[in-house]
């Protein structure tokens, strides 16, 4: 809602809600608001070339406030088309991984492998709700997010006349 950060930055960029229709309800849209963040995600995936993630090779760990909302996490899993793991207790883990981050900087660490500073006790299964992707809606994703990518590109002018407003 208050611009566009990755995979490009652009602060004009603006939400937007295209097919509303006389049925479509207010849960729709937060479903759309959902959908859209989860797309935005995979297209950051693409620019990263993070190729790993979207061949279905291995999970992706989730951490942070999303992951709270088994609906979200489920969209993220039928967008992406891979298992994602939520870790349930993640307060501070952003923190936590800055630390480690800056010790290794530093040369505090000498790596930066998870199971060099988290037990295994602390890294098992039970830590993490676990989505699978339901592949109808993985294809339904597919054909939509199609469309999603093509929007910024045919609403950008639009978005920096909207922000001179």
């Amino acid at each position: 809602l208050n611009g566009e950060r990755s995979p490009f930055t652009d602060s004009s960029a603006r939400s937007c809600f295209i097919g509303i229709s006389q049925n479509t309800t207010a849960a729709h849209l937060l479903r759309a608001v959902l959908e859209g963040v989860c797309y935005s995600f995979k297209s950051l995936i693409e620019v990263l070339s993070i190729s790993s993630i979207l061949n279905g090779g291995s999970p992706l760990t989730v951490v942070g406030g999303a992951v709270k909302s088994a609906i979200w996490m489920q969209t993220l899993s039928d967008v992406l088309g891979v298992k994602v793991l939520a870790m349930r207790q993640s307060q501070d883990v952003g923190a936590k991984g800055a630390g480690i981050i800056a010790g290794y900087g530093l040369k505090w660490y000498s790596s930066l492998r998870p199971e060099d500073f988290f037990s295994s006790s602390k890294m098992e299964e039970s830590q993490f709700s676990e989505y699978i992707p339901d592949q109808k809606a993985h294809e339904i994703h597919n054909r939509r997010y199609a469309i999603y990518k093509k929007l910024y590109d045919n609403l950008k002018e639009t978005f920096q006349m909207l922000s001179k407003v």
